[in-house]
């Protein structure tokens, strides 16, 4: 098993966060936003706002969200400006 800790920058468009491999069991992630804005976490397609179809959760600054992600999943964020390097950050760990 290994830990993963990864550090992002997250755009105004779509930026792969976390992915869990195929075959990987179900992994608890944990993502801390210490952006000074609202980090909007979904798929592919999230927008950095609260409503309509493609609307993310929203993780507010300095605060963080848990959750469990399958194999083969992909968590995406978006703000509604580039944050600084590093600033949004995100662990868990892999099998395979």
């Amino acid at each position: 098993m290994a830990l993963n800790h990864v550090n992002f920058t997250v755009q105004t468009t779509p930026t792969a966060l976390v992915t869990i491999p195929e075959g990987n069991p179900n992994t608890f992630v944990t993502i801390q936003n210490n952006h000074s804005a609202a980090l909007y976490i979904g798929d592919g397609t999230v927008t950095a706002t609260t409503a309509g179809a493609t609307a993310g959760v929203s993780v507010a600054a300095a605060g963080s969200i848990s959750l469990w992600l399958q194999s083969n999943s992909t968590v995406y964020g978006v703000t509604v400006a580039t944050t600084s390097t590093g600033v949004v950050k995100a662990i868990y760990s892999t099998v395979v």
